[in-house]
């Protein structure tokens, strides 16, 4: 088992698609509020695995293991701060049972509540985790930018970088100046900052 956590928009799920477009066995599950609740998150993995609904969680919790025990597949749960304990007691009775890799992907939120700050019941999760992956915006650099924007001016860089390092923007943010600078035709660095200032964006030295 895994945890990936960090600032928002450092691109934490982009990384994810790029690693399942080379990983078939992987599995996604968006962690919304929605599917939080155990019942909701075990029926949207049965339908990821294409099991069968219609049944109580006691049966999508046996079909999800019978269906992934002895499978080299990993589960990714992105956005996994909005999972309760409930839930993440059955992810980590399905890694106990099956063995497969699971991966959990979010803010720091996620981190707090297995090294038990909230509720000490997460120590039971915790202490399975053999990766602990902390991003920040701050660890961003250069060679990073020049990869996501291509062969662009210095100086565009270098304002794209100073942008991405905000622990308020982040890449993501970055990526919404360029984008829109790009669509008005100046991605010179007075053109990146005449459109940052437009959305409100401003670099963070």
């Amino acid at each position: 088992m895994g945890i990936v956590y960090g600032d928002a928009g450092i691109g934490k799920t982009e990384a994810i698609h790029a690693y399942m477009d080379s990983n078939i066995d992987a599995i996604k599950i968006n962690c919304v509020p929605a599917c939080a609740k155990p019942k909701a998150f075990l029926k949207k993995l049965c339908r990821k695995l294409r099991l069968q609904g219609g049944k109580n969680e006691d049966e999508y919790y046996d079909d999800i293991v019978e269906k992934l025990e002895g499978t080299n597949k990993i589960l990714i749960l992105d956005e996994a701060q909005h999972l309760p304990y409930k839930t993440l007691e059955h992810v980590r009775s399905i890694y106990d049972e099956t063995g497969i890799g699971i991966i959990l992907i979010g803010n720091h939120q996620i981190h707090d509540k297995l090294l038990g700050i909230q509720e000490a019941a997460f120590a039971q999760l915790f202490n399975r985790i053999a990766i602990r992956n902390p991003l920040s915006t701050n660890d961003v650099r250069i060679e990073d930018i020049q990869l996501i924007f291509g062969n662009i001016p210095k100086q565009s860089l270098e304002y794209l970088l100073n942008v991405a390092n905000s622990t308020k923007w982040g890449i993501r943010g970055a990526v919404n100046v360029y984008m829109n600078a790009a669509n008005n035709d100046d991605i010179s660095v007075k053109g990146l900052q005449k459109m940052a200032c437009f959305m409100g964006i401003y670099e963070s030295r």
